[in-house]
């Protein structure tokens, strides 16, 4: 939601259902470079230590992980929270 280019993503991969390589391979892209490192900052931090070390990763669900995450990428790239319109 937050990528300059979401109206041409839109036109190019949104018309079917089916998933093209070329998108999977943007989701990819995002995944590895911005997503990773989200979630990396997020386990970084010392209240989900122990959780982790449980293998307890319910913690990933909550809005505090979200919001925390969310924070991140502002500072980072400055996303915003966005949500879907309803029409």
């Amino acid at each position: 939601m937050n990528d300059d280019k979401l109206e041409e993503l839109a036109a190019q991969f949104g018309t079917n259902m089916i998933t093209s390589n070329a998108y999977i391979d943007y989701l990819s892209n995002l995944a590895t470079t911005r997503c990773r490192f989200l979630l990396s900052e997020l386990t970084n931090q010392e209240k989900y230590s122990s959780k982790i070390n449980e293998g307890n990763f319910s913690f990933l669900r909550t809005n505090a992980a979200f919001e925390f995450c969310m924070e991140t990428a502002k500072n980072k790239w400055n996303w915003t929270h966005k949500k879907l319109n309803s029409r």
